[in-house]
Parts: structure tokens; sequence; C-alpha cells
């Protein structure tokens, strides 16, 4: 006894059409990832280049004394900025130089983290708050 699927024509044409249908969304499916990675590279490189030009503006209009806690701020978990004097004639070695920059923290560390200054002084009452409400407390 043969299956409806194979014993009728009505029953091979729905076959044919569900397996043309599974195949065209599963087409459709790596096209779409395709476009949205190409999408996605094109935003990351627009908003690199965004803040690349961002960065130069500033440090170019600022002293010298600021450039460090600029490109601090400006840095990101994939990119990092930094000052160098040395010229990039040994490719490796300037490979070498931002390899170790991407494994510095992009950000200071957690207050838990810094040791403890001795001659800090903490005062109870907080710069904003008036003497009044400072007291009620």
């Amino acid at each position: 006894m043969k299956a409806f699927w194979t014993r009728r024509l009505i029953g091979q044409w729905i076959m044919v059409m569900l397996l043309a249908l599974g195949i065209s969304q599963v087409l459709f499916y790596f096209i779409f990832r395709a476009e949205q990675m190409r999408s996605l590279r094109e935003v990351r490189r627009e908003e690199f280049l965004a803040r690349t030009a961002s960065v130069v503006r500033l440090v170019n209009t600022v002293g010298p004394e600021l450039h460090s806690e600029i490109l601090g701020a400006a840095n990101t978990p994939v990119v990092r900025f930094w000052f160098t004097t040395a010229s990039i004639e040994d490719p490796i070695a300037w490979q070498n130089e931002g390899r170790n920059k991407m494994l510095e923290p992009p950000r200071p560390p957690a207050a838990a983290d810094l040791p403890p200054q001795a001659d800090a002084k903490w005062d109870k009452q907080h710069p904003n708050e008036r003497p009044e409400t400072a007291s009620a407390s």
C-alpha cells in the first residue's frame, strides 16, 4: 500500500511545494543574515570613523595636558587610542604594541580595586547639601 503523497498527483504536488518553500526559507535566512552582517560592519565602520574624527578634532583644540584623559575617555572595548613617538618602521612591533594596548582595561579600575589613601579626608556632609538638611539626618 503506497502512501497518499506518492500515490496521487495532488500529494506529489503538495510535497514539491512544501520542499520548495522549505528551501526558499533556508535560502532567504542565509541571504538575510549576510545582509545583516554587512550592515553591521558598515555601522561599526562609520562609528569608528566618526569617533576617530571627533577625537582628533578635540585633541587638536585642547592642550597636551588633557590628551591622555581625552584618549582614555574615547576608548571602548574594541577601539583604543594612544599617542606614540616611535615611527612605524617595524609593523610587527607596532602590532605587538597595539595588542598590548587592547589588553589594557578601557576604563579606570573600580573604586573597590583602588588602594585606600591615608591622607584622604571624608566629610559626612555632601558639598551640595545645605547645613540644615545635613544636621536633620
